[in-house]
């Protein structure tokens, strides 16, 4: 370490501390074992490189190794609590395994990923986590084709659109959604609707597929209008969820996509005189903090998990070279609180 004023601690300070040449320092410092050094030795060298503080030249030692030990991370949005957690189950894998981190931020803009994945390859990282943005997804395959070309190995996060390139990883959907329709009908409900999120990621159409699932494994009709929403950013989901309980037979439960959705539609139906459960009960997906606050019943996914998977798969490519894509989801459970009730008469 140094203070503000002293000058960096250099290999050859370290050599005269230790009483060695200066390529002792670099042989053990770079870890070089094919060259035979006693223990002493360098211990000797670790100590006092350790007691001055010395700071070893990351550049350097790529140059010599032939590897940065860094990979990149693509992220859609670090405004994301959801992004945010999955950055942070990266980081302490990678943390765990002596790799580094550089992250990218796109801001859901594929230009602006375009740019910042140029510059993860520019500086030559190992490998990159890219997790998928509603923004950027529909052009996802060209940045992926681009890693194919580098020779780079990825895995992509919450989409699976594009499997068949490459690794990736995801929540289980389908599994959220047959949890969250089962409680509903446990509870009496049969009018359950969905407000989705589109067709624009693939997490969205999981969800659709596994309400549509569970409603069939549990022999419950779906009328056409049950089913609104058009996006994970949606403008107005308030005015999706209100077209929703407009149907001709209005349903006495709403399992949502998202629960940002259901919180910015609740003052809508507060000021409509709709009460949450007694008239209407609501499921929501991705247990964010606020759900908890709200008492909203909640699909909860795990991001730190998904992060930690992700950087595990990304560190098997790299250490053991590409092989059959794979594809993990992972796990999901449904925590229940007073935003849904019995449905009583109402069914």
């Amino acid at each position: 370490m140094r203070n503000q004023g002293q000058r960096l601690v250099r290999g050859t300070d370290v050599a005269r501390a230790a009483g060695v040449s200066v390529a002792t320092v670099s042989l053990v410092l770079n870890d070089r074992r094919n060259v035979v050094l006693s223990e002493r030795t360098r211990d000797r060298v670790r100590e006092a490189a350790r007691r001055l503080g010395y700071l070893p030249n990351r550049v350097a030692q790529s140059l010599i190794q032939g590897r940065t030990r860094t990979v990149g991370v693509l992220l859609p949005s670090l405004a994301s609590s959801f992004v945010a957690r999955i950055a942070d189950g990266i980081e302490t894998a990678a943390a765990a395994a002596g790799l580094g981190l550089l992250l990218a931020n796109s801001r859901h803009d594929p230009e602006s990923e375009d740019r910042q994945l140029g510059i993860l390859l520019g500086q030559r990282v190992e490998g990159v986590v890219l997790v998928a943005g509603e923004g950027t997804v529909s052009t996802l395959g060209k940045r992926l084709e681009r890693l194919q070309q580098s020779a780079t190995p990825f895995v992509v996060v919450d989409d699976e659109t594009h499997g068949h390139r490459g690794d990736c990883v995801v929540s289980d959907d389908r599994q959220g959604m047959d949890l969250a329709v089962a409680h509903l009908a446990s509870l009496g409900h049969r009018r359950i609707a969905h407000l989705g999120a589109g067709s624009i990621t693939s997490s969205a159409l999981a969800r659709l597929d596994g309400y549509r699932a569970a409603m069939a494994r549990l022999r419950l009709r779906v009328d056409r209008d049950w089913i609104e929403g058009d996006a994970f950013r949606s403008a107005d989901p308030a005015a999706s969820l209100m077209r929703l309980l407009r149907a001709r037979r209005p349903p006495t439960a709403v399992v949502a996509a998202n629960d940002r959705h259901l919180a910015e539609a609740l003052p809508t139906l507060r000021a409509a005189g709709i009460g949450v459960p007694g008239d209407l009960s609501l499921v929501g997906y991705a247990n964010y903090d606020f759900a908890s606050y709200l008492d909203l019943t909640s699909v909860e996914q795990d991001p730190e998990v998904i992060g930690a998977k992700a950087f595990g798969q990304l560190l098997s490519r790299i250490t053991d070279g590409p092989s059959k894509p794979a594809r993990i989801r992972v796990p999901v459970r449904l925590i229940v609180r007073s935003s849904t009730q019995a449905a009583f008469f109402r069914s």
